[in-house]
């Protein structure tokens, strides 16, 4: 009779241990599954800020399309009535004629021309040239061959450069200036039509 209560003993510590692991369990899957709810519902609040932001992100890239057609809206194109702007004079380079520049050169000069045009300014950063001719390109990728561009062009006369803190600005010389530049047949530089 007194092993039987102590084997009852032993069996009553085991079934407390036993009820005290199953709470502790049923706690611990209390607490993921509270976890996982937490992290539920901070996801639901994230993707309704994404999306509010993508609706704010849609209606100011709008107005900024009605602003830009607006401003492009009376600009006229940079082919027409150029003769206006500014006298047109063939003027000699080293090798007598735009025909020694390469497609990229011509390109490139046409660039400077348009970006003065466009912005209003004397002076355009280099940086801005190497994203419209190489947007698909980072601009350390590409500033050695920008460099050279540049170079050959104000050996030719036709732009100047100047170190503006880390960047390089570019203008037109007087020569460059006066070049027939704006003929369609020698250079395009008619604005993309926006869709």
């Amino acid at each position: 009779m007194v092993w039987f209560l102590f084997g009852r003993k032993k069996d009553t510590e085991l079934d407390k241990k036993l009820r005290s692991i199953e709470n502790k369990t049923i706690d611990s899957f209390n607490n993921v599954k509270d976890n996982f709810q937490n992290i539920k519902s901070w996801l639901t609040h994230l993707n309704e800020k994404d999306t509010e932001l993508d609706k704010k992100l849609h209606h100011i890239l709008g107005k900024l399309d009605v602003i830009e057609k607006y401003l492009y809206k009376n600009q006229q194109d940079y082919d027409e009535n150029v003769e206006e702007d500014l006298p047109l004079k063939t003027i000699s380079l080293k090798n007598n004629s735009l025909d020694s520049l390469t497609p990229t050169q011509k390109q490139m000069l046409g660039l400077v021309i348009r970006l003065m045009r466009e912005r209003g300014l004397d002076w355009v950063y280099a940086k801005d040239i190497a994203e419209e001719l190489y947007h698909d390109q980072e601009y350390a990728e590409v500033r050695s061959t920008m460099s050279e561009y540049l170079r050959f062009l104000e050996d030719e006369g036709l732009i100047k450069r100047r170190r503006r803190g880390k960047q390089i600005q570019v203008t037109l010389t007087d020569s460059g200036k006066t070049l027939k530049i704006f003929q369609k047949s020698i250079i395009q530089l008619k604005k993309k039509k926006r869709h």
